[in-house]
């Protein structure tokens, strides 16, 4: 059974559904944040870092700077998201030369970008 919103109520709706999408999103990065720090068997976090004043040191926690790199992309998009933007990922290859001189290693690395919607 479906539902014809009025067209006064479309716009609430719309908002409605983009804010569910964003909270959904919130929430998955920050629970990849707390299995990472369990898996790297590391000490819970002392404060709730859902709020944004506990999440100051969170990446320091992290030896391996790949993992410290993954945790930056993760807390990037919930720190400085706005209403007005949208959140892209995508991948880019880094390449660095490796010390014997016998070429390079890549490796992908996940980035954040944001573009103004509908872009």
């Amino acid at each position: 059974m479906t539902y014809v919103y009025p067209a006064e109520m479309r716009a609430t709706r719309d908002r409605l559904r983009r804010r569910k999408y964003l909270a959904r999103k919130r929430a998955d990065l920050l629970g990849h944040i707390q299995n990472t720090n369990s898996q790297c068997n590391l000490e819970p976090f002392g404060k709730k870092i859902t709020y944004k004043s506990n999440r100051g040191e969170v990446t320091e926690r992290f030896v391996d700077p790949d993992v410290r790199m993954s945790m930056t992309v993760d807390l990037e998009p919930i720190t400085s998201a706005r209403n007005d933007r949208t959140i892209r990922f995508d991948f880019a290859l880094t390449c660095e030369p490796l010390d014997n001189d016998l070429g390079f290693t890549c490796k992908r690395v996940r980035r954040c970008r944001f573009g103004a919607r509908g872009a």
